[in-house]
């Protein structure tokens, strides 16, 4: 509703404000590398070009005081901004750039963020053989650390492949997986987005009551967590 639509808008103005305020109190440089970063990160979906605009500035402060990790957070940032405008050319540059300050700072986690990230851009450009290998790369690292946070995205994400592929079958188990450790850790978010791909696996099977009874619980979570986007 645009009730729910113009709450989130207010939560998230509220979020940027905080962030603004803790930044002008912040004196230390790489403080306010993470600070630009998490204010970029705020302005990613709705703006951008905000976006990139910040995490340039958050990786030229970086590269001053040659702080690598703010390096690697910053040109993440950047990909993330240029991949929401849908320039994959950009994205990628900036991606690879920062999967390589990663690797080099042993960041395993930022760094199998990444490779699913690369993953998205390959399965945006159609080639799912090497967006499989991105998102079972980052699987293995998020086992190997065991961050289900990572595991439960690589599982949605390969899913996603098995879905477009026709891989009806895999595509369930891949979302299932996924959805059992989203549940666990309450993400809203992921469990919409999972019951909505499962949803559509099983209206392509033709299977369309028990499509409706999982976009229909996709439907309440919206609600409950003011996602209007369908």
């Amino acid at each position: 509703s645009l009730q729910t639509l113009g709450c989130l808008q207010a939560q998230n103005k509220k979020l940027i404000d905080s962030l603004h305020t803790i930044y002008k109190k912040t004196t230390i440089d790489s403080s306010r590398v993470i600070m630009l970063i998490e204010i970029a990160s705020a302005y990613s979906r709705n703006n951008p070009d905000t976006c990139i605009l910040l995490a340039q500035k958050a990786l030229d402060i970086s590269q001053i005081k040659n702080f690598e990790k703010g390096k690697g957070l910053a040109l993440h940032r950047l990909g993330i901004g240029y991949h929401l405008k849908n320039n994959y050319e950009q994205a990628l540059r900036y991606y690879e750039d920062s999967s390589f300050i990663y690797q080099k700072i042993g960041d395993k986690k930022g760094y199998a963020n990444i490779l699913n990230n690369l993953g998205a851009i390959y399965q945006n450009k159609n080639d799912y053989i090497k967006a499989t290998q991105y998102y079972e790369k980052s699987f293995n690292i998020g086992e190997n650390i065991r961050d289900n946070e990572i595991i439960s995205k690589a599982l949605g994400n390969l899913g996603a492949i098995s879905l477009t592929d026709g891989n009806y079958i895999k595509a369930l188990q891949f979302f299932n997986k996924s959805l059992e450790i989203k549940e666990k850790n309450n993400d809203k978010q992921g469990i919409l987005t999972t019951l909505t791909n499962i949803g559509r696996v099983y209206e392509n099977q033709g299977n369309y009551a028990k499509s409706l009874s999982y976009l229909f619980r996709a439907f309440q979570i919206a609600e409950s967590i003011g996602d209007t986007r369908g």
